[in-house]
């Protein structure tokens, strides 16, 4: 008879320590997911003319690669690595833009 109530508050203690937990991890902020490279895109873009620390530095500090590119682009005034000139990287956004843009265009 005595383990009657002492189970109904075991059960009750047990429940609510896993709705606290269930709180906690669901309240708590979520890691951002990293950008997960288009390859296809980017071997496209090698054949176009891009050279590949274009496309990472691109791909890092711009949205131009982003997978939901509607043709507006913004790149973080961050510098160029040391492998990697203006003109190239310039040349190389132009690249990107009439790939992008012509694929935007297409999907309208």
């Amino acid at each position: 008879m005595k383990t009657r109530p002492l189970m109904l508050i075991g059960t009750v203690l047990a429940l609510s320590s896993l709705s606290l937990l269930f709180i906690i991890s669901e309240t708590s902020p979520k890691p951002e997911i990293p950008k997960t490279p288009n390859l296809e895109l980017m071997s496209e873009l090698v054949d176009l003319g891009c050279i590949e620390p274009a496309i990472n530095h691109a791909f890092r500090y711009s949205n131009l690669l982003d997978d939901s590119f509607d043709g507006t682009y913004y790149i973080d005034a961050i510098g160029y690595p040391d492998d990697l000139s203006q003109v190239e990287f310039d040349n190389c956004v132009k690249i990107i833009l009439e790939k992008r843009i012509t694929n935007v265009e297409n999907e309208n």
